[in-house]
């Protein structure tokens, strides 16, 4: 019986029966289990937790990552492009401002396709048209923003609008260019920011406004190659490609010519000219002709007048020489409209003393 009075108490939860009949107060079964299924609760919420936490983080990695990637793509792509328009530039230079000016193969000259720069050879026949992402890539020709007197230095642009979805984005598109990328934020919109230096948007009123959010690569005429040359230019480059002037070409130093002069204009002798010391074909002859200070043009042939030599003693004539006349006058002096000039000396003693003369035209 007092077992199973006993047996009855636990279940009960109330007071038992030892042995010896003393009654003792016995502690339910039930409290330590719900205290430990509450413990593993607050474990199991801080596991999830933590999971939760390291899935964010690894999404936010994977976003940035992914970002960059895109910006490294883009920029190594219009890289290609930005150098292509260089070479673009550098080949037609200044003349890509004028209105009207044509060029085989591309629609618009100052608004060159990816496209047509591959068709026209600026690209690689292997190059791709475009990105993984299929970015939209635009380009542009313009010149020097505020030069309203040529030549003008001539600029180029090339964008991606809109590729950019954070500034996360645009820091990746700095880092990817090595700072030489330009962008357009959607704070400061009318303006197209590198590093070191700012556009106006748009830069020029032929180029269209470029949206906020676009990433760009800027051709000035700093960055061209050598082979573009331009006003005031202080390099001092190994210049190797053919040059057409419109205006003058002055040179203060000495200039060398290493296969020879050509030179176009035709003239006729003894017809005016415009400035004495100009040069030109003569139309008669195989010769050359010289604008004289008569503003006259006259044969180079004609200008030598020849020379004589007269000794100390009033005498045309040299102990080793023989006569020394003047060949055409056959005396010691100059054909008519010729003047003598003095241009040796020679001799210790009067007796011995020798003076050769030079003729030149009178009045040149």
């Amino acid at each position: 019986m007092r077992r199973l009075i006993a047996t009855l108490g636990s279940g009960l939860g109330a007071e038992t029966l030892s042995d010896s009949g003393s009654t003792h107060s016995k502690v339910p079964h039930a409290a330590p289990k719900v205290a430990q299924q509450g413990a593993l609760l607050i474990e199991l919420a801080l596991v999830l937790s933590v999971i939760l936490l390291m899935a964010v983080l690894a999404v936010s990695s994977f976003n940035h990552r992914n970002a960059e990637l895109r910006m490294q793509s883009l920029a190594l792509w219009m890289g290609s492009v930005h150098h292509a328009l260089q070479r673009y530039i550098n080949d037609h230079g200044i003349e890509l401002a004028e209105a009207g000016y044509l060029i085989l193969g591309v629609n618009n000259p100052r608004e060159p396709t990816v496209a047509e720069l591959k068709s026209t050879g600026y690209l690689a026949a292997d190059f791709p048209l475009g990105t993984a992402q299929k970015y939209s890539v635009k380009t542009s020709v313009f010149s020097e923003p505020g030069c309203s007197q040529p030549p003008c230095g001539i600029y180029g642009l090339i964008w991606a609008p809109g590729v950019a979805k954070s500034n996360h984005d645009l820091a990746y598109w700095r880092v990817s260019t090595a700072a030489k990328g330009a962008i357009i934020t959607l704070e400061r919109p009318g303006y197209i920011s590198a590093a070191t230096s700012e556009l106006n948007n748009p830069p020029h009123p032929d180029v269209a406004f470029i949206p906020g959010g676009s990433v760009a690569l800027v051709v000035t005429p700093d960055t061209l190659g050598l082979a573009y040359l331009r006003v005031g230019d202080e390099r001092n480059p190994d210049f190797k490609n053919n040059v057409h002037l419109g205006g003058e070409l002055r040179v203060r130093g000495m200039a060398y010519l290493h296969s020879g002069l050509h030179i176009a204009a035709v003239n006729v002798a003894q017809s005016s000219c415009a400035a004495p010391g100009l040069v030109s074909k003569n139309s008669e002859s195989n010769g050359l002709l010289i604008c004289s200070g008569r503003h006259e043009w006259q044969g180079l042939d004609s200008l030598a007048g020849g020379t004589f030599t007269i000794s100390g003693k009033g005498q045309c004539a040299h102990p080793v020489l023989g006569s020394t006349v003047h060949p055409l006058t056959k005396a010691c002096t100059c054909p008519t409209g010729y003047q003598n000039v003095l241009i040796s000396i020679s001799g210790n003693h009067a007796d011995d003393m020798y003076s050769t003369f030079a003729c030149s035209p009178s009045n040149y």
